[in-house]
């Protein structure tokens, strides 16, 4: 059965076989340190004991599980990297994996043994579930699963934390301000996504910088998210995305000259332009056949709000000379990354040759 992070800590005594998994290492991270910080408040660090299954095996696993805790009266066993201790071929020789085979039919009712792996065949299985149980599709993907993962997903329980997109982040940004009982402006939201880039965990320090910051108040706009991130309203690559929507010269090149001259931030700044080009010119492709704002969004992966600055480009610009744009900017890139010395200079010239009207 399912079981969230949250669940887990209010009857953790309740459940003695837990398997994470996923491919956010940094909310699997999270939610073993809740874990932990939870049992540490209730019980004696005796009772809990962490191993990794590259320095560790099956049957040190099995000799914690079955020894009763020392002043408590449950025991927890944390295992990362478990899947390293699963064999890929199974032979009767493998006496230890058979002996953990019988501990899961049977396990210590005083442990909580939480295991930690990486499991390519169970990738989304949480989209296949329906009241926290398996539906047809889930149980049938179980089928191509390994021992024990197929008998620890059906008979226990079990949490995945999956790749969370690019497009996801916005909503992920709002949810974690709410648990902290606070609201974040669109704009806030959409320059922290840009600003964090592809990093949870990176996203996951500023929001807590920020509720810090904020720590009277219930909202936080986007000032507030310049000020801790030590830019301002003006000059930043939010702005600086506006301004080229817009195909103002002027107003890009002083933003860009800004940035760079208070940071190092050329391969942010190519990052921003380079995925806002090519979202725009996937944006201009669909207009001509979608007129409704709200089935753009979804197409688009995105909130409503954040179409504002496509729609700005693309009645500034033709579907052509976004494709040109996107060909300079990825050869500025290889550049940048070539180490040439005058970066301003490279990245003036990108700007002269996207904005200026052929």
């Amino acid at each position: 059965m399912y079981l969230s992070t949250e669940n887990f800590i209010k009857n953790y005594n309740k459940f003695p076989i837990y398997l994470i998994y996923g491919e956010e290492e940094f909310l699997i991270e999270e939610s073993l340190n809740s874990i932990i910080n939870s049992i540490n408040l209730r019980n004696d660090n005796y009772d809990l004991d962490i191993l990794d299954g590259e320095n560790s095996n099956l049957n040190e696993i099995l000799q914690i599980a079955q020894n009763y805790p020392f002043t408590s009266s449950q025991r927890t066993l944390i295992v990362k990297k478990f899947d390293k201790l699963i064999p890929s071929k199974i032979s009767k020789k493998n006496d230890e994996f058979y002996k953990f085979l019988e501990y899961l039919n049977n396990p210590a009712i005083f442990t909580n043994l939480i295991l930690v792996a990486n499991i390519d065949k169970l990738k989304d299985l949480k989209k296949n579930l329906q009241n926290n149980q398996l539906n047809e599709t889930g149980l049938n993907k179980l089928k191509d699963v390994k021992t024990p993962f197929d008998k620890i997903i059906k008979d226990y329980f079990w949490n995945e934390f999956p790749k969370l997109y690019e497009s996801e982040y916005p909503n992920w940004i709002i949810e974690r301000f709410k648990k902290e009982g606070k609201n974040i402006s669109s704009d806030a939201v959409q320059y922290l996504a840009i600003q964090c880039g592809n990093s949870l965990r990176e996203l996951s320090q500023e929001i807590e910088k920020l509720c810090i910051y904020k720590n009277d108040s219930t909202d936080i706009l986007l000032n507030d998210v310049l000020n801790v991130a030590g830019s301002n309203k003006e000059y930043n690559v939010f702005e600086l995305q506006k301004a080229i929507a817009e195909r103002n010269l002027n107003k890009s090149i002083h933003i860009l000259n800004k940035l760079l001259d208070s940071d190092s931030q050329e391969m942010l700044i190519i990052a921003v332009i380079s995925k806002f080009m090519i979202n725009a010119w996937k944006f201009m492709d669909l207009k001509n056949i979608i007129s409704d704002e709200n089935v753009l969004a979804k197409e688009m992966n995105m909130q409503k709000w954040q179409l504002k600055d496509y729609i700005l480009i693309s009645n500034n610009y033709k579907v052509e000379e976004i494709e040109q744009a996107i060909i300079k900017i990825t050869d500025t890139d290889f550049k940048l990354k070539s180490g040439i010395s005058n970066k301003l200079a490279l990245l003036q010239n990108l700007f002269f040759e996207i904005l200026i009207k052929n």
